[in-house]
């Protein structure tokens, strides 16, 4: 067996002689150079081994580990890992666990190769944790449950130590609840023994430190659970019931209705229950909650270790009022006050009333509380906590009033300033100085009632007025109310610079205002120049605005609205001007200048003249022919008429709350009843003692709309019409025969609230007289017209010419009776003629002898007309009395009867005896006539015809168009003129009236006989007047 030496010896001269045979073949020709050795191998240029470690230096804290990486070439055995001090710390397969502080060093090995690692062990303080996993356990009687308990180490579970655990009953804790053991799988369990909560403690020694931790044990019976009953809710913790302060809405009071349930059954338990806190908000007495303040209370209870948790909430209710109030800020300074009036308000069907004690008040979040008067119920507020963004201003905004009882939400409308009367709206500018604190005005303005200046130029006199003042830059918004009868003259309290607002300044708005019978002057004083007037640089705004207006004397302009270099907004305004002819000029001055516009504008002028809608559209030196430049609807029309007919699309008018469309189809102010008043001129005569049940009355030249609510009749209200047609029908048995003469019919037609009133002047007439025989019953018809057994009445006309033959018999009329009855009534003639008509002294059924006349007696206001008569007679010529008087009255002095002729033509004869007058009066009261030509037909120069007429103007009596033409030589004008035993010579309260011997005589005397043409019943022929109607009529 060879040694290691000399094996070692043989080696060696084997490689001394290889090297030299390289070394000779290289010298002997061209030899292969020797190579370089590899460092990374060996001799033998075979791979060395190596190792690296991710770490060559590693500071780990005490009872933390960590795990090297070693990368290992050429390495063909197993790694080999040491530690130089393994009471530091140990190493196995690069894993080091630190046993105490210190240093050592770590070293991996193999094949001859090796690599370190200088591990430094710090204590770094660092304890472990003890953790239970559930530190609170609820479980059954007799029940079981495990959990983990782990001790951790910078969060990790410690795994390589024995850890022994030791359970014991916490010191206090309820002995016999339960028991707790640790199990083999290393979990800790619980067993239940009887109901009740107790508490375990568990410890460890840890790294050296003694660690302990507890579980709360609650032992219970899980079958026992909660519901909620009446009146109570449900919430993540327990129940919730909610009491309020207020009657108004929610519980005042409750019993705690919460029901106990085993396995699902209701058990007949009673939960006892006990208040933990909030005794001064919720009261507990004999099982019933009420709540006594604003806040929460606790309540407990527990059955079979069940334990129940009930929260109370005591709160202020929320309560809606339909309620506005008006608040007014002025200048904001100082206080103000409101009623809080709820009379007749409800909320969910309970009257509200006013709970507790106010002791707050919010409008729009911002408190403005100052006190409360709880006896008349009046709030006071601080102005300065109101809002002066007029944006904000005029609306209806939150407003809520706190009691310790409850929170009332209402809204407010904040305004500067809200006038009722025409006084407070004086004041206008003082309040809207007050609101700049400088000359010029601005606020939020409204009205509250119709306002009226009654036509009174003195009563106008705020300075806002003054077009020299201060600039208006405010709103004024008249919701839906009326200015009545502003007047606006020269001699105002500023002179001639006055206007509605003096200067309405950018922004200015002036809207929802209606204005009737407005006047910008008088004719007698100016002022009339332009209602609206512009501050000369801003653009105002004038909407929903109604005026009715006249102007007074000017001497330029007559413009509604005033503009500037900037124009000014019109939309939805109607303006009518009452006296166009005389004054107007414009609607407006250069309204579409920059941003101005019309949208929605009428101007309704009843003029001759040519109105223009503006002076100038854009610039005071260009007046353009059209509004190209304006948007909208604008119109200039001479009447409603008109305005209607052209068809207008009044949608915008329609939109907006203060405007209606009435039945005419026209936009008219809301707040005002739309009545639109009518005349038909339609002619109707209704004959009263006529045949037929009903009559009817043409209107149908009225435009009519809705339906016939009413009618009335000489102001008698009827029950009884109907309308179709333009014609109304009228009950003739209602109407009565009492109706007679010319009657108001006044017919109301409805639609919604606009109304057309339609009166018709219509003659209501008794009898229609077409022959003798309805002459002779005339009596009989006035004494039903007159509804009494003491009077003649009624209204009677000549529908035809009427012959009496000259026959002293065949006139038989009651009415010629002097000694019955006044005739009070009407007989219109129509322009017909009575012919030979005959009156005698002779008696005729029943009527005493000389006692005749044609009407026996006239009446206060009775009135014959538009008659001729021919060949009439009053008496025969025989006897001692046979022809007195045609017309008389009655012959009671001092009665004041006075009767009237007019347009009567008369051919008369007259018998012997006294008077022979035509017309005879009373001594005291006389007659009236008028148009009246009387030709005696049987007098001569040598024949007497005694005078034309008896105490003819006595009292009120007149002669205006009185002519007499008698032959007879001592004929005269009338027996007295005023009363028996006065002045024969002339008639000084008469005028126009005369006799004459011819008609020659009347023709020579060149009177002027217009007014007898201007009646329509005579003709001027050859210079005399001829009775009756011309044929063309």
């Amino acid at each position: 067996m060879r040694t290691k030496k000399g094996i070692a010896k043989l080696l060696t001269l084997l490689v001394t002689l290889i090297a030299c045979a390289c070394f000779a073949v290289a010298c002997a020709g061209d030899p292969e150079p020797t190579p370089t050795p590899d460092p990374g191998t060996d001799a033998d240029n075979t791979p060395k081994a190596s190792i690296t470690l991710d770490k060559t230096e590693l500071s780990i804290e005490l009872h933390e580990g960590y795990t090297l990486t070693a990368t290992a070439e050429n390495v063909t055995s197993a790694l080999v890992w040491t530690s130089s001090d393994e009471s530091v710390a140990t190493v196995d397969g690069g894993k080091i666990k630190t046993l105490k502080e210190g240093k050592t060093t770590v070293t991996a090995a193999a094949d001859g190769a090796e690599a370190t690692c200088a591990v430094t062990v710090f204590d770094g303080g660092t304890a472990p944790v003890l953790s239970i996993e559930n530190p609170s356990v609820s479980l059954d009687k007799d029940g079981k449950y495990a959990f983990d308990v782990t001790s951790l180490w910078k969060g990790k579970a410690i795994e390589d130590e024995n850890i022994e655990y030791d359970w014991r009953l916490s010191d206090g804790a309820a002995e016999g609840i339960a028991s707790v053991k640790m199990r083999d799988d290393g979990k800790a369990e619980v067993e239940g023994l009887a109901y009740g909560d107790t508490e375990w403690t568990v410890s460890a020694s840890v790294y050296g430190h003694n660690l302990a931790g507890s579980v709360a044990i609650k032992v219970v019976d899980s079958s026992v659970s909660y519901r909620a009953g009446e009146n109570i809710e449900n919430t993540e913790d327990g129940f919730r019931v909610d009491l309020s302060l207020s009657g108004m809405k929610g519980l005042l009071t409750t019993a705690i209705n919460v029901d106990v349930y085993e396995e699902d059954e209701k058990s007949d338990m009673a939960l006892e229950w006990t208040q933990v806190d909030g005794a001064e908000y919720v009261a507990y007495e004999n099982g019933m909650l009420t709540a006594i303040a604003e806040g929460t209370a606790t309540f407990t209870a527990t059955y079979k270790n069940n334990p129940v948790k009930l929260t109370v909430n005591a709160y202020r209710p929320e309560i809606t009022v339909e309620k506005s109030v008006l608040m007014e800020r002025i200048g904001g300074e100082g206080t103000g006050t409101i009623k809080l009036d709820f009379t007749g308000l409800a909320f969910e069907d309970k009257p509200i009333v006013l709970e507790g004690t106010v002791n707050g008040a919010t409008v729009m979040g911002a408190d403005v509380f100052s006190a409360f008067d709880a006896e008349s119920g009046t709030l006071t507020y601080n102005r300065a906590g109101l809002t002066s963004d007029k944006s904000e201003m005029g609306k209806a905004v939150a407003m809520t009033i706190e009691t310790d009882k409850a929170s009332y939400v209402m809204t407010a409308e904040v305004v500067t300033k809200a006038f009722a009367t025409a006084a407070e709206y004086n004041e206008i500018g003082t309040i809207a100085k007050q609101v700049t604190g400088t000359n010029n005005y601005d606020g939020y303005f409204i009205l509250t009632a119709d306002l009226d200046f009654e036509n009174d130029r003195t009563k106008y006199t705020s300075e806002i007025s003054n077009t020299d003042g201060g600039t208006f830059y405010g709103v004024i918004d008249g919701r839906g109310h009326v200015i009545r009868n502003l007047t606006i003259t020269t001699k105002g309290t500023y002179g001639w610079s006055m206007a509605f607002i003096g200067k309405l300044g950018d922004g200015a708005v002036i809207k929802n205002l209606g204005m009737t019978n407005a006047r910008m002057g008088t004719t007698e004083e100016g002022g009339g120049d332009t209602f609206f007037c512009s501050s000369g640089s801003g653009v105002y705004t004038v909407e929903n605005v109604y005026i009715e207006l006249t102007f007074g004397k000017v001497t330029w302009g007559a413009n509604v609205f005033g503009s500037s270099i900037r124009g000014l907004k019109i939309k939805n305004v109607i303006v009518k001007v009452g006296n166009a002819d005389a004054y107007a000029r414009h609607f407006a001055f250069q309204i579409c200048v920059a941003d101005g516009y019309v949208d929605g504008a009428y101007f309704v002028c009843d003029s001759t003249k040519s109105i223009a809608l503006a002076q100038y559209y854009k610039d005071a030196n260009t007046a353009e022919a059209s509004l190209d430049d304006c948007k909208g609807s604008y119109g200039v029309y001479a009447s409603d008429d008109a305005m209607k007919a052209a068809n207008n699309d009044y949608s915008s008018f329609r939109s907006a709350d203060f405007w209606q469309i009435t039945g005419d189809g026209l936009p008219y102010p809301a707040s005002m009843k739309y009545v639109r008043t009518a005349v038909s001129h339609k002619i109707n005569e209704v004959e009263t003692l006529a045949d037929g049940e009903t009559y009817t009355v043409d209107i149908s030249d009225v435009d009519v709309f809705g339906t016939l609510e009413s009618v009335t009749v000489g102001g008698n209200t009827m029950t009884a019409f109907s309308y179709a047609d333009g014609k109304i029908t009228l009950s003739r048995a209602e109407t009565a025969a009492t109706v007679f003469g010319e009657k108001a019919v006044v017919a109301t037609f409805k639609s919604g609230d606009d109304s057309v009133i339609v009166t018709n002047k219509t003659l209501f007439v008794t009898k229609k007289i077409a022959t003798v025989a309805d002459m002779n019953a005339m009596g009989t018809y006035a004494a039903a017209a007159a509804g009494t057994s003491d009077r003649y009445d009624g209204y009677f006309i000549l529908t035809a010419d009427l012959d009496f033959e000259s026959d002293g018999l065949k006139y038989t009329n009651a009415m010629s009776n002097s000694a019955g009855n006044a005739f009070y009534g009407t007989i219109d003639g129509r322009g017909h003629t009575i012919k030979n008509l005959y009156i005698t002294t002779d008696a005729v059924e029943g009527i005493a002898a000389w006692n005749r006349y044609f009407i026996g007696k006239f009446g206060t206001g009775a009135t014959v007309k538009n008659l001729a008569f021919t060949n009439a007679r009053c008496g025969d010529g025989t006897g001692a009395k046979s022809g007195d008087t045609f017309f008389t009255q009655s012959t009671d002095k001092g009665k004041g009867d006075m009767y009237n002729i007019e347009n009567i033509y008369m051919e008369l004869s007259v018998g012997a005896g006294w008077g022979r007058y035509a017309f005879g009066a009373d001594q005291q009261n006389g007659f009236k006539a008028k148009n009246v030509i009387v030709k005696m037909l049987n007098t001569t120069a040598t024949t007497s015809c005694s005078a034309l007429a008896s105490n003819m103007v006595v009292n009120e009596g007149y002669l205006n168009g009185v002519y007499f033409v008698c032959a007879a030589s001592d004929a005269k004008l009338a027996a007295n003129y005023k009363w028996a035993g006065g002045a024969n010579a002339t008639a000084p309260d008469s005028k126009f009236a005369a006799f004459y011997a011819s008609d020659e005589a009347m023709k020579e005397a060149g009177n002027d006989y217009s007014a007898f043409a201007a009646s329509g019943y005579w003709t001027v022929k050859d210079g005399l007047p001829v009775f009756g109607v011309p044929a063309e009529a």
